[in-house]
């Protein structure tokens, strides 16, 4: 026979087979879960690379251990939902990533449609400086797991109050 594993939650010890690891939004909403049995600590629990906990730490998200039977699955009905303000993003404006790029970056919309292989002619450079290439990708599968540049992001927030907008 196995040993097993217990969590405390509510002060009392349970079994990891009855347990779930939750995400908690900043607004207390639960936005994610994950079998406790599978996973040692929240880190395993949750698919995010190192960034992105990093990022969601520092806008509120956390992640606890609950009995499965006590998981509330209703949607986030808070303005905005989760309570995380969407990404700034200024008209003629996109998040992308260069090819093997690490972060997002905000680049002047310059092709009619999205595609990881269009190339410019000349270099096009994000709006922090910081970074400049032919092709750039807003692609999930080039983007997920990214971070917002924090240059970009403080560029895309100056000028949004800039034309009066908000997102």
């Amino acid at each position: 026979m196995s040993p097993t594993v217990y969590y405390e939650v509510n002060g009392e010890p349970v079994p990891a087979t009855e347990c779930d690891w939750v995400l908690i939004a900043p607004c207390g909403c639960e936005c994610g879960w994950s079998l406790a049995r599978y996973s040692k600590n929240e880190d395993e629990a949750f698919t995010r690379s190192a960034a992105e906990r990093k990022r969601d730490k520092k806008l509120g998200y956390k992640v606890i251990v609950k009995r499965h039977r006590d998981i509330c699955t209703d949607d986030c009905t808070h303005d905005p939902k989760w309570g995380v303000a969407p990404r700034p993003q200024p008209d003629g404006h996109t998040w992308a990533a260069k090819h093997e790029g690490r972060v997002l970056h905000l680049v002047p919309i310059v092709i009619e449609k999205d595609s990881s292989s269009a190339y410019q002619r000349e270099p096009i450079s994000s709006r922090c400086g910081r970074a400049d290439a032919r092709t750039w990708s807003t692609t999930w599968f080039r983007t997920k797991g990214l971070v917002e540049c924090t240059a970009c992001e403080v560029e895309a927030k100056r000028m949004l109050a800039e034309a009066g907008t908000s997102s």
